[in-house]
């Protein structure tokens, strides 16, 4: 009968067995380091979702009330890549956008980058006094037709910064001002979805490699757990 591990032991090589690996960013948003994560396999790390603040991703303490969303997608050696899924606004914060005798107007958006990701974007613009049902339409339909364009035009990427930035609510307050008088505007809530699938991206992209006369090892060794 072989000897019998006690608890502690096998808590000690399970835990040996582990290694650390850093999160980073997808290349469209620049490769940033966004935690560590410490993992027995690549495998175990694929699909974890990882949360951050913009705070901690633009180093202004005014974007605390962002929290930010991403997800390990794949491991090349020591690095996990993490895709971009979409943020939230500290539900506090937006309420406290609010006062009496102002309007709030919701716009529910959703278009498609060029660089093939579908956003689904929930904006508020915040007036200084209520509306009436003309001047909320006019408010509406600038904010989404704007929206709409916004995402034809950029990259994942550019979003990205400009949401940090503040850019983009500036725009819509700076578009709606022509129509009633203004107190904020706020992408209270993204989702993002590519539309390309990881695998097929990831042949997509040794092709073009291919093209340029590089040289790609493909073999079992890809496979094989590290």
């Amino acid at each position: 009968m072989p000897p019998r591990v006690s608890r502690a032991r096998r808590a000690k090589e399970k835990r040996r067995a582990k290694r650390w690996y850093r999160v980073l960013t997808s290349k469209e948003l620049g490769d940033i380091e966004l935690d560590s994560a410490f993992a027995s396999s690549p495998e175990s790390l694929v699909g974890k979702v990882v949360r951050s603040s913009g705070q901690a991703m633009s180093g202004d303490f005014i974007k605390s009330h962002l929290r930010l969303l991403f997800k390990i997608e794949k491991v090349e050696g020591d690095d996990a890549i993490a895709m971009f899924m979409g943020h939230e606004a500290g539900s506090d914060y937006v309420r406290a956008l609010l006062r009496r005798r102002r309007s709030r107007i919701d716009c529910i958006v959703e278009g498609k980058t060029k660089d093939e990701y579908r956003i689904k974007i929930h904006l508020v613009v915040i007036t200084r006094s209520r509306l009436n049902r003309s001047q909320s339409k006019g408010v509406r339909d600038t904010t989404t037709s704007y929206m709409g364009e916004y995402l034809e035009d950029k990259t994942l990427g550019e979003f990205f910064r400009d949401l940090l930035s503040n850019a983009i609510a500036r725009e819509v307050q700076s578009r709606c001002r022509k129509i009633a008088p203004i107190s904020g505007a706020e992408l209270v809530r993204s989702h993002v979805e590519r539309m390309v699938k990881l695998g097929a991206a990831i042949e997509e992209e040794k092709a073009n490699e291919i093209e340029k006369g590089e040289t790609i090892e493909v073999g079992e060794g890809e496979a094989a757990e590290m």
